[in-house]
């Protein structure tokens, strides 16, 4: 039975064309909130991103050693502990990386509503509020 998709070329580049527009946006916003949480937030998410594929890999090492140290007939516990500290490790970091990622997410965001607010005050400080309590102008 084969699968079919229904992205069509047309739907993958509009989709494309929408992130696209959507990180335009956002990047300065972040990045004029505040930079060191922008950066935080992006080099977490990367970090994070390539550590997932790495421990899937050295998981299918410590099974292959494992396997081979079994096979010989005497098993070594060396041969665990080391793939074991270091799978360890690998998730401890990405954990780690994970919560860096929300905590900085959480920070700009913060900043984000306290520019966006600031901006829309600013904005509406400069509003002539006599022409908006016209009886006139209300109706339009």
């Amino acid at each position: 039975m084969t699968m079919t998709s229904n992205a069509t070329p047309r739907t993958s580049y509009t989709k494309f064309r929408r992130i696209r527009e959507s990180v335009q946006f956002v990047f300065p916003l972040m990045w004029n909130a505040n930079r060191r949480q922008c950066l935080l937030a992006i080099i977490s998410t990367l970090v994070a991103a390539q550590l997932a594929p790495i421990l899937v890999i050295v998981m299918a090492y410590a099974v292959s050693e494992i396997q081979t140290s079994l096979a010989s007939g005497e098993p070594h516990v060396a041969v665990l502990d080391r793939w074991l500290a270091a799978s360890v490790t690998i998730g401890l970091l990405i954990t780690a990386a994970g919560g860096l990622k929300q905590f900085a997410r959480r920070q700009l965001a913060d900043e984000i509503r306290l520019q966006i607010n600031q901006q829309v005050l600013r904005h509406a400080a400069t509003l002539d509020l006599q022409c908006l309590e016209d009886a006139e102008t209300q109706n339009v």
